[in-house]
């Protein structure tokens, strides 16, 4: 199944999420969902807030957020760019992603698609 389309400020996000398994607190299920995005994401720096259900991927410089995000819509991924967050006028290079509410394979796979365009789109 697609991973649903999400928007904000009629800007696409990521809908890569997960949710707590039954009898887990909320809490638990952040601290299981970081786990998985930190081994599935190994080698790409990811900022993040510990209580926060959203995850930045910084590109390198080689590499647009707007094209990035392009192919990852091919894969039927949906993420948002910096660009609609900025408070700047230089955007910086970055994708946003939100960890919120599939299960955890769903999340895992489609974090797996996320770390091969970025690494396909690197030279």
């Amino acid at each position: 199944a697609p991973i649903q389309l999400e928007r904000y400020n009629g800007y696409p996000s990521l809908t890569v999420s997960g949710q707590a398994a039954p009898g887990q607190s909320s809490g638990a299920g952040l601290v299981a969902m970081e786990r998985i995005a930190a081994e599935v994401l190994t080698g790409l720096r990811c900022v993040r807030h510990a209580a926060s259900y959203f995850l930045w991927l910084p590109l390198k410089e080689e590499l647009r957020a707007d094209k990035v995000a392009m192919a990852l819509m091919s894969e039927r991924i949906s993420v948002s760019t910096a660009e609609p967050f900025a408070t700047t006028t230089q955007a910086p290079h970055a994708l946003r992603l939100a960890l919120g509410s599939v299960e955890p394979g769903a999340l895992r796979d489609a974090l797996e698609k996320v770390k091969r365009v970025i690494s396909d789109q690197s030279y």
